[in-house]
Protein backbone atom coordinates (compact mmCIF):
# COMPACT_ATOMS: atom_id res chain seq x y z
CA UNK A 1 0.00 0.00 0.00
CA UNK A 2 2.86 2.40 0.87
CA UNK A 3 4.52 1.55 -2.43
CA UNK A 4 1.32 2.31 -4.34
CA UNK A 5 0.77 5.69 -2.66
CA UNK A 6 4.40 6.75 -2.95
CA UNK A 7 4.61 5.74 -6.59
CA UNK A 8 1.47 7.64 -7.50
CA UNK A 9 2.75 10.74 -5.65
CA UNK A 10 5.91 10.61 -7.77
CA UNK A 11 3.87 10.26 -10.97
CA UNK A 12 1.62 13.15 -9.92
CA UNK A 13 4.58 15.37 -8.99
CA UNK A 14 6.23 14.60 -12.31
CA UNK A 15 3.08 15.56 -14.20
CA UNK A 16 2.72 18.77 -12.24
CA UNK A 17 6.37 19.78 -12.60
CA UNK A 18 6.36 19.12 -16.32
CA UNK A 19 3.54 21.58 -16.97
CA UNK A 20 3.63 24.25 -14.25
CA UNK A 21 6.41 26.18 -15.97
CA UNK A 22 4.30 27.03 -19.00
CA UNK A 23 0.98 27.87 -17.38
CA UNK A 24 -0.47 30.97 -19.00
CA UNK A 25 -3.64 31.29 -16.95
CA UNK A 26 -6.88 30.06 -18.44
CA UNK A 27 -6.05 30.92 -22.04
CA UNK A 28 -7.41 28.54 -24.62
CA UNK A 29 -10.76 26.99 -25.50
CA UNK A 30 -13.47 25.77 -23.18
CA UNK A 31 -13.14 22.00 -22.83
CA UNK A 32 -15.18 19.25 -21.13
CA UNK A 33 -12.26 18.69 -18.75
CA UNK A 34 -11.59 22.27 -17.68
CA UNK A 35 -9.03 24.91 -18.64
CA UNK A 36 -6.00 23.91 -20.75
CA UNK A 37 -2.53 24.08 -19.22
CA UNK A 38 -1.56 26.73 -21.78
CA UNK A 39 -2.70 28.35 -25.00
CA UNK A 40 -0.23 26.26 -27.00
CA UNK A 41 -1.30 23.16 -28.86
CA UNK A 42 0.58 19.88 -28.61
CA UNK A 43 1.17 17.59 -31.57
CA UNK A 44 1.58 13.90 -30.81
CA UNK A 45 2.31 11.08 -33.23
CA UNK A 46 -0.68 8.78 -32.80
CA UNK A 47 0.75 5.78 -34.64
CA UNK A 48 1.69 3.95 -31.45
CA UNK A 49 -1.89 3.39 -30.28
CA UNK A 50 -2.04 -0.01 -28.57
CA UNK A 51 -3.81 -2.02 -25.91
CA UNK A 52 -1.91 -0.60 -22.95
CA UNK A 53 -4.46 2.21 -22.62
CA UNK A 54 -8.11 1.31 -21.96
CA UNK A 55 -11.03 3.73 -21.76
CA UNK A 56 -14.49 3.10 -20.28
CA UNK A 57 -16.98 3.85 -21.81
CA UNK A 58 -15.06 2.82 -24.91
CA UNK A 59 -16.45 5.72 -26.97
CA UNK A 60 -17.48 9.28 -26.24
CA UNK A 61 -20.92 9.86 -24.68
CA UNK A 62 -22.95 12.89 -25.77
CA UNK A 63 -26.45 12.24 -24.42
CA UNK A 64 -25.56 12.55 -20.74
CA UNK A 65 -22.75 13.41 -18.33
CA UNK A 66 -20.68 10.30 -17.70
CA UNK A 67 -17.66 9.14 -15.73
CA UNK A 68 -14.57 8.25 -17.75
CA UNK A 69 -12.15 5.60 -16.51
CA UNK A 70 -8.68 5.50 -18.06
CA UNK A 71 -6.45 2.54 -17.22
CA UNK A 72 -2.79 2.05 -18.15
CA UNK A 73 -1.67 -1.58 -18.10
CA UNK A 74 2.10 -1.97 -18.36
CA UNK A 75 3.46 -5.50 -18.01
CA UNK A 76 6.96 -4.06 -17.61
CA UNK A 77 5.78 -2.03 -14.63
CA UNK A 78 4.66 1.59 -14.41
CA UNK A 79 7.86 3.59 -13.76
CA UNK A 80 7.73 6.24 -11.00
CA UNK A 81 8.40 9.01 -13.53
CA UNK A 82 5.97 7.86 -16.20
CA UNK A 83 3.67 10.45 -17.76
CA UNK A 84 -0.03 10.42 -18.61
CA UNK A 85 -1.35 13.41 -20.53
CA UNK A 86 -4.87 14.28 -21.66
CA UNK A 87 -5.25 16.33 -24.84
CA UNK A 88 -8.41 18.02 -26.11
CA UNK A 89 -8.24 19.45 -29.64
CA UNK A 90 -4.47 19.41 -29.16
CA UNK A 91 -4.60 21.44 -25.92
CA UNK A 92 -3.13 19.81 -22.83
CA UNK A 93 -5.80 19.59 -20.10
CA UNK A 94 -3.88 17.23 -17.82
CA UNK A 95 -3.79 19.51 -14.78
CA UNK A 96 -7.53 20.16 -14.91
CA UNK A 97 -8.12 16.41 -15.16
CA UNK A 98 -5.82 15.63 -12.22
CA UNK A 99 -7.58 18.28 -10.11
CA UNK A 100 -10.91 16.47 -10.36
CA UNK A 101 -9.96 12.82 -10.94
CA UNK A 102 -9.45 10.03 -8.44
CA UNK A 103 -6.24 8.15 -9.06
CA UNK A 104 -5.16 4.60 -8.31
CA UNK A 105 -1.77 3.01 -8.87
CA UNK A 106 -0.20 -0.42 -8.58
CA UNK A 107 3.16 -1.77 -9.79
CA UNK A 108 1.75 -2.64 -13.24
CA UNK A 109 -1.14 -0.24 -13.71
CA UNK A 110 -2.32 3.33 -13.30
CA UNK A 111 -5.98 4.36 -13.31
CA UNK A 112 -7.75 7.71 -13.47
CA UNK A 113 -11.47 8.00 -12.68
CA UNK A 114 -12.70 11.28 -14.14
CA UNK A 115 -16.21 12.10 -12.85
CA UNK A 116 -19.18 13.59 -14.68
CA UNK A 117 -17.70 14.66 -17.99
CA UNK A 118 -20.16 16.37 -20.32
CA UNK A 119 -19.01 16.28 -23.95
CA UNK A 120 -20.88 18.64 -26.23
CA UNK A 121 -22.23 16.88 -29.34
CA UNK A 122 -21.90 19.98 -31.54
CA UNK A 123 -18.09 20.06 -31.30
CA UNK A 124 -15.35 18.12 -33.04
CA UNK A 125 -14.05 16.63 -29.75
CA UNK A 126 -10.62 15.26 -30.64
CA UNK A 127 -9.58 13.62 -27.35
CA UNK A 128 -6.31 11.75 -26.76
CA UNK A 129 -4.79 10.00 -23.76
CA UNK A 130 -1.00 9.86 -24.04
CA UNK A 131 1.20 7.55 -21.95
CA UNK A 132 5.00 7.70 -21.79
CA UNK A 133 7.12 5.41 -19.65
CA UNK A 134 9.51 8.36 -19.21
CA UNK A 135 10.02 11.85 -20.59
CA UNK A 136 12.20 10.35 -23.34
CA UNK A 137 10.03 7.36 -24.24
CA UNK A 138 7.95 7.32 -27.43
CA UNK A 139 4.29 8.13 -26.72
CA UNK A 140 1.58 5.49 -26.61
CA UNK A 141 -1.53 7.32 -27.78
CA UNK A 142 -5.14 6.27 -27.32
CA UNK A 143 -7.69 8.17 -29.38
CA UNK A 144 -11.05 8.49 -27.66
CA UNK A 145 -13.29 7.64 -30.59
CA UNK A 146 -16.68 9.14 -31.35
CA UNK A 147 -19.78 6.93 -31.20
CA UNK A 148 -20.83 5.59 -34.60
CA UNK A 149 -23.69 3.58 -36.09
CA UNK A 150 -24.85 2.93 -39.65
CA UNK A 151 -28.30 2.42 -41.13
CA UNK A 152 -28.29 -1.30 -41.72
CA UNK A 153 -25.76 -2.86 -39.34
CA UNK A 154 -27.12 -5.59 -37.09
CA UNK A 155 -27.01 -4.28 -33.52
CA UNK A 156 -28.78 -5.63 -30.47
CA UNK A 157 -30.52 -3.23 -28.08
CA UNK A 158 -29.20 -3.62 -24.53
CA UNK A 159 -30.89 -0.72 -22.75
CA UNK A 160 -32.77 2.55 -23.14
CA UNK A 161 -30.67 4.54 -20.67
CA UNK A 162 -32.68 6.82 -18.41
CA UNK A 163 -35.77 6.74 -20.63
CA UNK A 164 -38.90 5.02 -19.41
CA UNK A 165 -40.00 3.02 -22.45
CA UNK A 166 -43.26 1.08 -22.49
CA UNK A 167 -43.14 -2.61 -23.39
CA UNK A 168 -45.35 -1.95 -26.41
CA UNK A 169 -43.00 0.69 -27.81
CA UNK A 170 -39.90 -1.45 -27.13
CA UNK A 171 -41.52 -4.44 -28.87
CA UNK A 172 -42.58 -2.29 -31.82
CA UNK A 173 -39.02 -0.99 -32.30
CA UNK A 174 -37.63 -4.54 -32.35
CA UNK A 175 -40.40 -5.83 -34.62
CA UNK A 176 -40.16 -3.04 -37.17
CA UNK A 177 -36.35 -2.96 -37.29
CA UNK A 178 -36.24 -6.74 -37.73
CA UNK A 179 -38.92 -6.94 -40.42
CA UNK A 180 -37.65 -3.88 -42.31
CA UNK A 181 -33.97 -4.89 -41.91
CA UNK A 182 -33.01 -1.62 -40.23
CA UNK A 183 -30.48 -1.10 -37.43
CA UNK A 184 -32.49 -1.52 -34.16
CA UNK A 185 -30.06 0.63 -32.17
CA UNK A 186 -30.26 3.45 -34.69
CA UNK A 187 -34.06 3.32 -34.75
CA UNK A 188 -34.08 3.47 -30.94
CA UNK A 189 -31.67 6.42 -31.08
CA UNK A 190 -33.83 8.35 -33.54
CA UNK A 191 -36.94 7.80 -31.39
CA UNK A 192 -35.03 8.92 -28.28
CA UNK A 193 -33.95 12.14 -29.97
CA UNK A 194 -37.23 12.85 -31.76
CA UNK A 195 -39.91 12.06 -29.17
CA UNK A 196 -38.28 10.63 -26.02
CA UNK A 197 -40.34 7.47 -26.74
CA UNK A 198 -43.66 9.31 -26.33
CA UNK A 199 -46.14 8.07 -29.01
CA UNK A 200 -48.35 11.15 -28.43
CA UNK A 201 -45.55 13.70 -28.86
CA UNK A 202 -46.27 16.65 -31.16
CA UNK A 203 -44.51 19.88 -32.08
CA UNK A 204 -45.45 23.41 -33.13
CA UNK A 205 -44.15 22.55 -36.61
CA UNK A 206 -46.80 19.84 -36.92
CA UNK A 207 -44.48 16.87 -36.37
CA UNK A 208 -46.14 14.01 -34.52
CA UNK A 209 -45.64 10.55 -33.06
CA UNK A 210 -42.59 8.50 -32.13
CA UNK A 211 -40.74 9.45 -35.32
CA UNK A 212 -42.01 13.08 -35.37
CA UNK A 213 -42.93 12.97 -39.03
CA UNK A 214 -44.01 16.36 -40.38
CA UNK A 215 -47.04 16.64 -42.69
CA UNK A 216 -44.67 17.10 -45.66
CA UNK A 217 -42.64 14.01 -44.74
CA UNK A 218 -45.89 12.08 -44.23
CA UNK A 219 -46.93 12.96 -47.79
CA UNK A 220 -43.57 11.68 -49.06
CA UNK A 221 -44.21 8.45 -47.15
CA UNK A 222 -47.63 8.09 -48.77
CA UNK A 223 -46.06 8.58 -52.20
CA UNK A 224 -43.45 5.93 -51.41
CA UNK A 225 -46.13 3.48 -50.26
CA UNK A 226 -48.16 4.03 -53.43
CA UNK A 227 -45.16 3.65 -55.71
CA UNK A 228 -43.20 0.79 -54.18
CA UNK A 229 -44.08 -2.79 -53.33
CA UNK A 230 -40.75 -3.66 -51.66
CA UNK A 231 -41.05 -1.25 -48.72
CA UNK A 232 -41.78 -4.10 -46.25
CA UNK A 233 -44.93 -2.43 -44.92
CA UNK A 234 -47.94 -4.80 -44.74
CA UNK A 235 -50.44 -4.05 -47.50
CA UNK A 236 -53.31 -3.45 -45.08
CA UNK A 237 -51.25 -0.99 -43.06
CA UNK A 238 -50.11 0.81 -46.23
CA UNK A 239 -53.73 1.20 -47.27
CA UNK A 240 -54.67 2.63 -43.86
CA UNK A 241 -51.84 5.16 -43.97
CA UNK A 242 -52.66 6.22 -47.53
CA UNK A 243 -56.38 6.69 -46.77
CA UNK A 244 -55.90 8.63 -43.52
CA UNK A 245 -56.18 12.26 -44.67
CA UNK A 246 -55.81 13.60 -41.11
CA UNK A 247 -52.45 11.83 -40.66
CA UNK A 248 -53.63 10.44 -37.32
CA UNK A 249 -51.75 7.21 -38.10
CA UNK A 250 -48.60 9.00 -36.91
CA UNK A 251 -49.73 8.49 -33.30
CA UNK A 252 -49.82 4.70 -33.75
CA UNK A 253 -46.38 3.41 -32.61
CA UNK A 254 -45.92 0.70 -35.25
CA UNK A 255 -47.26 2.81 -38.12
CA UNK A 256 -45.07 5.74 -37.09
CA UNK A 257 -41.97 3.53 -36.90
CA UNK A 258 -42.63 1.84 -40.24
CA UNK A 259 -43.36 5.14 -41.95
CA UNK A 260 -40.21 6.63 -40.43
CA UNK A 261 -38.08 3.79 -41.80
CA UNK A 262 -39.76 4.15 -45.21
CA UNK A 263 -38.77 7.82 -45.18
CA UNK A 264 -35.21 7.05 -44.02
CA UNK A 265 -34.85 4.51 -46.84
CA UNK A 266 -36.14 7.16 -49.24
CA UNK A 267 -33.41 9.53 -48.01
CA UNK A 268 -30.79 6.78 -48.25
CA UNK A 269 -31.66 6.21 -51.91
CA UNK A 270 -31.28 9.95 -52.47
CA UNK A 271 -27.76 9.99 -51.00
CA UNK A 272 -26.79 6.71 -52.70
CA UNK A 273 -27.12 8.27 -56.14
CA UNK A 274 -23.97 8.34 -58.23
CA UNK A 275 -23.66 12.13 -58.24
CA UNK A 276 -23.27 12.14 -54.45
CA UNK A 277 -20.96 9.12 -54.17
CA UNK A 278 -17.80 11.26 -54.28
CA UNK A 279 -18.94 13.01 -51.09
CA UNK A 280 -18.47 9.78 -49.14
CA UNK A 281 -16.21 7.47 -51.18
CA UNK A 282 -12.96 9.13 -50.02
CA UNK A 283 -13.89 8.62 -46.38
CA UNK A 284 -12.49 5.76 -44.27
CA UNK A 285 -16.12 4.72 -43.68
CA UNK A 286 -18.39 5.77 -46.58
CA UNK A 287 -21.43 4.04 -45.09
CA UNK A 288 -21.07 6.01 -41.85
CA UNK A 289 -20.77 9.31 -43.74
CA UNK A 290 -23.86 8.48 -45.80
CA UNK A 291 -25.74 7.63 -42.60
CA UNK A 292 -24.81 11.05 -41.20
CA UNK A 293 -26.21 12.71 -44.34
CA UNK A 294 -29.43 10.68 -44.08
CA UNK A 295 -29.94 11.62 -40.42
CA UNK A 296 -29.16 15.28 -41.09
CA UNK A 297 -31.66 15.25 -43.96
CA UNK A 298 -34.30 13.72 -41.70
CA UNK A 299 -33.76 16.72 -39.42
CA UNK A 300 -33.18 19.61 -41.82
CA UNK A 301 -34.22 18.38 -45.28
CA UNK A 302 -32.12 16.80 -48.03
CA UNK A 303 -31.87 19.96 -50.14
CA UNK A 304 -30.54 21.99 -47.19
CA UNK A 305 -27.93 19.33 -46.42
CA UNK A 306 -26.97 19.02 -50.09
CA UNK A 307 -26.16 22.74 -50.17
CA UNK A 308 -24.27 22.49 -46.88
CA UNK A 309 -22.08 19.63 -48.16
CA UNK A 310 -21.49 21.50 -51.41
CA UNK A 311 -20.35 24.56 -49.43
CA UNK A 312 -18.24 22.95 -46.69
CA UNK A 313 -17.10 19.59 -48.10
CA UNK A 314 -16.21 16.76 -45.75
CA UNK A 315 -16.35 18.97 -42.63
CA UNK A 316 -19.95 19.95 -43.37
CA UNK A 317 -21.42 18.55 -40.15
CA UNK A 318 -19.27 20.65 -37.81
CA UNK A 319 -19.56 23.74 -40.03
CA UNK A 320 -23.24 23.64 -40.97
CA UNK A 321 -25.33 26.72 -40.21
CA UNK A 322 -28.05 24.46 -38.80
CA UNK A 323 -27.13 24.42 -35.11
CA UNK A 324 -29.82 21.86 -34.28
CA UNK A 325 -28.44 19.46 -36.90
CA UNK A 326 -24.93 19.78 -35.42
CA UNK A 327 -26.31 18.31 -32.21
CA UNK A 328 -28.93 16.03 -33.75
CA UNK A 329 -26.68 13.63 -35.66
CA UNK A 330 -24.05 13.06 -32.91
CA UNK A 331 -26.79 12.64 -30.28
CA UNK A 332 -28.43 9.85 -32.28
CA UNK A 333 -25.04 8.21 -32.81
CA UNK A 334 -24.47 8.36 -29.04
CA UNK A 335 -27.85 6.86 -28.20
CA UNK A 336 -27.43 4.12 -30.80
CA UNK A 337 -23.89 3.12 -29.86
CA UNK A 338 -24.40 3.10 -26.10
CA UNK A 339 -27.92 1.59 -26.13
CA UNK A 340 -26.88 -1.33 -28.34
CA UNK A 341 -24.00 -3.56 -29.36
CA UNK A 342 -23.01 -5.48 -32.46
CA UNK A 343 -24.50 -8.95 -32.62
CA UNK A 344 -21.95 -11.69 -32.21
CA UNK A 345 -21.51 -14.05 -35.12
CA UNK A 346 -22.73 -17.56 -34.31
Amino acid sequence: MDYTNNMFRRVLLTLTALFCFNLLGCAGPTTPFGAPNSSDRTKVDSQRDNERVHITPDRQVYHQSDDIEVTIDDSEGVPPYSQLNVLYQGYDVTESVLARAKSYASPNSLRLDIPKIRIRPDRKNDIQFVYRRSAYSPPIVKEYDRPACTLFEDREIQEFGEFKVSKDVAKAILKVSNEMQFNPGLLAGIVAQESSYNPRASSKAGAAGLMQLTPMAALDVKSELKRKSENRVPAAMSAEIIKDENLDWRFDPEKSLRAGVVYLNHLDRYWSRKKFSSNFSKSMNPELKRTEAVLASYNAGSESIRKTIQLHGRDWLTKTQYSETKRYVPMIMSYCYHFSKEKELK
